[in-house]
């Protein structure tokens, strides 16, 4: 029995609406008779979960069937539709109920079910809550970068042997100035009135407070010593003790941007945050911060809680753009409100995903929608529709390449690898097609280039193990050993090769730079002048 294309047509774009209806029975019953039944919120998840999976699972099936239905080809005086060549093109009669029905099919599906995926999204406040979980992690990761610049290994052990980490009350203040006279005391041994370095380190070593060095002694005596005479008194050493105290104590590094007082976001706001930072080595091992501080001052209202808060988050950003603070892979966990409903109901969109990049499904969807349906109205049948494709694909495998979206590194190297294959596989389709379009190209294939063909078959074939390779390669750490062991020993002989090579070049280019030093030094002795004039005598 032959049906019409536009049966065929009216089945592909009716059946998931049909789908649709028949998932939606169970709740649409606890919905409408019984909403105090016990499963009734598990039904809905589920009806929300199976509604959308299956939506994104027949959209490019679907999408691809009804974007078809404009593709015509001109054969002179009539067009026809190159899906069916016994119907008119549809653009042609737009009264006809062809074109009707695929307008409203398009509608529906390559324009409508990416809009509603993305409703939906925005509907479960996905957006709001990824903005905020990134926001807590980069507020985090900048109040831990302030205690790393301030709170050195001798300040915050300093600061934990003084104690008074509130100084709230008059007696708790009098108790900290107590506990910094004893302190002063013991480090003047010889009651001089004040402290130098020496006494400073003396009293450190003495304490087994660890990890200082000359260079933050001299960066702390530079600061607190204000006559400069390489001494602190006991207003110049309390007044250190106090400072030190202070940072130490101001910030925890588990606030979160709602905890913070107006003290601590004044002192966010008025620190001196790097332009880059790294880390380095002292002579001692310790690991500090190496940084180099901006000296422009804050724009913002110091009185204004809001606006200096809008600040902290949007310094964390501008710090976390430049590479000043490097935020680990955020997934989603169910931590914040709403975050679980999201997850039960829609969660399969952006699960996959790092938290930042929680709309790349649509992207996604948009890149294969392009791939399979739109790219046939581009140049049909030239060398052109095959490089939009390549463009299209080495677009997306750069931008994969370059964010990594997966929170699953895995599936980040299978996604690279995958495109990567469909760039090697349309390009390689690029030149035969200019090649068979080259009238002076033999028409038979030679041995390479039916070898480069079996190369890209494979090469796409292998996309199906890369999963298992993955996961074996993971799992088993007694193959991995083996397979390093054996990879070593096939590569050893080469690398001692190879070694041997150097340094044989190495010692070769030390050789001969010593005779030409050696010649130089011949030609410019003076017996080298009586003997070089001798000869030329005789």
């Amino acid at each position: 029995m032959h049906f019409s294309y536009l049966s065929t047509l009216m089945v592909y774009t009716s059946v998931p609406i049909f789908v649709v209806l028949c998932l939606f029975v169970p709740a649409a019953y606890l919905l409408l008779c019984n909403q105090s039944h016990p499963n009734y919120k598990a039904t809905i998840d589920r009806f929300w979960y199976a509604f959308m999976f299956w939506l994104f699972l027949c959209y490019p099936t679907v999408s691809a069937r009804t974007l078809e239905c404009f593709n015509c080809q001109d054969l002179g005086d009539v067009k026809l539709l190159k899906a069916d060549y016994n119907e008119l093109c549809p653009q042609d009669n737009k009264g006809s109920t062809l074109f009707v029905w695929a307008l409203m099919s398009v509608m529906v599906y390559p324009v409508g079910i990416p809009a509603l995926i993305f409703s939906m999204l925005w509907l479960y406040d996905v957006p709001r809550m990824a903005r905020k979980k990134v926001g807590k992690e980069l507020l985090t990761m900048m109040l831990s970068l302030y205690k790393k610049m301030n709170n050195t290994n001798v300040t915050s052990q300093l600061a934990q042997h003084v104690g008074g980490s509130h100084m709230r009350t008059r007696e708790e203040k009098d108790r900290f100035r107590e506990r910094a006279n004893s302190i002063f005391k013991c480090m003047d041994a010889d009651d001089s009135g004040g402290i130098d370095m020496q006494e400073m380190e003396r009293f450190l070593r003495k304490k087994r407070i660890k990890g200082s060095n000359k260079q933050q002694l001299k960066e702390m005596w530079a600061k607190f010593d204000v006559d400069g005479n390489g001494v602190l008194d006991f207003a110049e050493f309390f007044q250190m003790l106090t400072d030190i105290t202070k940072k130490h104590t101001l910030i925890t590094g588990y606030e979160t941007l709602e905890d913070l007082t107006d003290t601590q976001l004044v002192t966010l706001c008025t620190h001196k945050w790097p332009k880059s930072v790294r880390e380095g080595s002292s002579n001692d091992n310790h690991i500090h911060v190496v940084h180099e501080e901006e000296d422009e001052a804050p724009d913002v209202d110091l009185k204004d809680s809001e606006a200096m808060a809008r600040w902290v988050m949007s310094k964390a950003r501008s710090m976390a753009k430049m590479g000043v603070l490097a935020t680990p892979v955020l997934v989603w966990d169910g931590s914040t409100p709403g975050e679980q409903i999201a997850i039960d109901r829609i969660g399969f969109l952006f699960l996959a995903y790092q938290v930042q990049y929680w709309y790349f499904e649509v992207i996604e969807m948009f890149r294969k929608l392009i791939m399979t349906s739109v790219i046939v109205f581009v140049y049909t049948g030239t060398p052109a529709q095959l490089a939009a494709g390549m463009t299209v694909s080495s677009i997306a495998l750069v931008f994969t390449v370059k964010i990594r979206p997966f929170a699953n590194s895995r599936l980040s190297t299978l996604q690279i690898y995958a495109l990567g294959a469909q760039v090697i596989t349309l390009f390689y389709g690029l030149m035969l097609q200019i090649n068979s379009e080259d009238p002076a190209h033999p028409t038979s294939k030679s041995g390479v280039d039916l070898l480069i063909t079996y190369l890209v078959f494979w090469l796409n074939f292998s996309i199906v193990f890369v999963p298992f390779l993955q996961h074996f390669m993971a799992s088993d750490s007694e193959f991995r050993g083996k397979l390093e062991k054996r990879v070593g020993d096939w590569t050893r002989p080469w690398r001692k090769r190879r070694h041997h090579v150097r340094r044989k070049s190495m010692v070769d280019s030390r050789l001969n730079m010593l005779d030409s030093r050696a010649d130089v030094h011949d030609a410019e002795s003076p017996m080298a002048a009586v003997r070089g004039g001798g000869g030329g005598g005789g």
